[in-house]
């Protein structure tokens, strides 16, 4: 069910970004629905990965905290698998 929710959330988040943009009045879209649909689903897809990475920086008041470069260096992991 997490992964559910993770998905979730990320497609309505990437959708809630592309309505938004949307009406910024330099845009044009040839195809808004597309756009709002195929777009999220890849937008979100930078969202499946970050949003449980952000789960595991500092959530656990038993565990010891992140160090600056664990962070840094988990930042560049989500990157990398976002751009794969």
């Amino acid at each position: 069910t997490f992964g559910l929710v993770v998905a979730i959330l990320s497609y309505v988040t990437a959708l809630g970004e592309a309505v938004t943009i949307a009406h910024f009045p330099y845009y044009d879209f040839h195809d808004r629905d597309a756009m709002y649909k195929y777009g999220s689903i890849f937008y979100g897809l930078y969202f499946i990965v970050s949003f449980p990475m952000y789960l595991r920086i500092d959530e656990d008041v038993n565990e010891p905290r992140f160090t600056l470069s664990q962070t840094i260096l988990d930042s560049f992991a989500a990157s990398m698998i976002v751009t794969m």
